[in-house]
């Protein structure tokens, strides 16, 4: 299960915090396990002075929204799998030189980057790698935030799945990279790109984008063991598989679309 916040967070985060078991239950009974969580940055909005944003509509101090992150983290940490800081959480370190990510993952022993974190998982007797990036630049359409993420695959290679956020776009796409061992060979990887909990801002409209979409993206590992004949002999083979799909949250949707509908309602003046 992956996850980034996106801005606003004065709005949605603390309904995410004190809903987030609740998220968690409905999202483990949907995939029939227990998911893990990786966070992908952008916790807090994080608005300072010196920083891109507006003052005036952020409702929490910088202080105030890093204890909410922090009871967030704190509450679930035994489902954290790894964490990477975002644009948003930048602003603090850029402004005051403190990265308060990695101040709150060192505590809690949460393996953390501000950059790019790869963590390994066990299935079934197969190491299944992980590569966590918060994402970069970004495009008016779904098209054009899929293929900037696609630089994502020549940073690093060799691993099983790759997942990032900031383009505020929820996508699943499949890709084929060639690996030299000896002789070329092909190996299949997941890029997962993250939506966030991201209602309808003002500057969204002012630039015509569209409200973004709440699905959660959740990855699933297990192993099958296949016969398959080969030039006349029969072979047992058993391979690591990999599913990825985008989970429908009712609940995120309720917190989140009641924040949409009052936001754009306020922006239409109904």
């Amino acid at each position: 299960m992956f996850l980034a916040q996106g801005q606003d967070f004065d709005t949605i985060l603390d309904n995410i915090l004190y809903n987030f078991q609740q998220i968690l239950d409905e999202i483990d009974k949907k995939v029939g396990r227990k998911v893990y969580i990786a966070f992908l940055g952008d916790m807090a909005d994080m608005i300072t002075k010196n920083s891109v944003g507006n003052l005036y509509f952020q409702k929490m101090p910088p202080e105030d929204q890093i204890e909410i992150v922090k009871q967030l983290i704190e509450k679930f940490k035994d489902r954290i799998i790894g964490m990477v800081s975002g644009n948003h959480d930048f602003r603090m370190m850029k402004e005051a030189g403190f990265d308060y990510l990695k101040f709150i993952a060192k505590e809690l022993d949460i393996p953390y980057s501000p950059t790019l974190l790869t963590v390994v998982l066990e299935c079934n007797g197969f190491d299944i790698s992980i590569a966590l990036h918060h994402g970069v630049s970004g495009g008016r359409s779904k098209a054009a935030s899929v293929r900037q993420n696609e630089y994502f695959l020549s940073a690093i290679q060799n691993v099983d799945i790759y997942v990032t956020g900031h383009t505020h776009t929820a996508n699943i796409t499949s890709h084929m990279q060639r690996l030299y061992d000896k002789d070329v060979v092909l190996k299949p990887t997941k890029l997962i790109t993250v939506s966030s909990f991201l209602h309808d801002k003002d500057y969204a409209l002012r630039k015509l984008l569209p409200p973004t979409g709440f699905d959660i993206p959740v990855a699933t590992c297990y192993t099958e063991t296949r016969k398959i004949k080969m030039a006349g002999s029969e072979i047992i083979h058993t391979e690591k598989i990999i599913d990825a799909s985008l989970v429908t949250s009712y609940v995120v949707n309720f917190l989140v679309k009641n924040a949409l509908f009052k936001k754009v309602s306020e922006a239409y003046g109904s």
